[in-house]
């Protein structure tokens, strides 16, 4: 068989593989929305009893302000004590003070940040807490270069 043979033999069943792999996801397409549809859902929607659970476990040994939401599972974070260490000292690098509450400080950032001033530490007021440390210390560490 000669090599010319063998490529255009090679390419055909490619292209059979390809037009067979597509007609078969656009026959099945409304089936596989459909799944795609029901798992997010249940990856979005805890049970009631889930909820509780986690409330209770990250509202246990959480100092105010962090980690507090209802058992409706309306943004409730779980974070170790380590990430409370982290998260204490990146508010600390933004300002906060040692005598100042908090609650009242995190209530001040999602202010100054326009987000819902609730005075707890949700995921969006988190990820902007990170963004701004980590502007704190690239700046800081500009400084530090060009002083040297």
């Amino acid at each position: 068989m000669k090599l010319e043979h063998c490529l255009f033999l090679s390419l055909v069943l490619v292209a059979a593989i390809v037009t067979g792999s597509t007609l078969c996801v656009a026959a099945n397409f409304p089936y596989i929305m459909e799944q795609a549809e029901k798992a997010q859902t249940l990856q979005l929607t805890p049970t009631p009893e889930a909820n509780e659970k986690i409330a209770r476990a990250s509202m246990a040994d959480a100092p105010a302000g962090i980690s507090r939401g209802s058992s409706s599972g309306a943004d409730v974070m779980v974070i170790t004590a380590a990430e409370k260490e982290q998260i204490i000292n990146m508010l600390n690098s933004l300002g906060m003070s040692s005598d100042e509450q908090l609650s009242s400080f995190i209530k001040g950032f999602q202010e100054k940040h326009c987000l819902d001033a609730t005075g707890l530490l949700d995921s969006k007021t988190l990820h902007f807490i990170i963004e701004e440390a980590k502007l704190v210390k690239v700046e800081q560490g500009s400084r530090q270069a060009s002083l040297n």
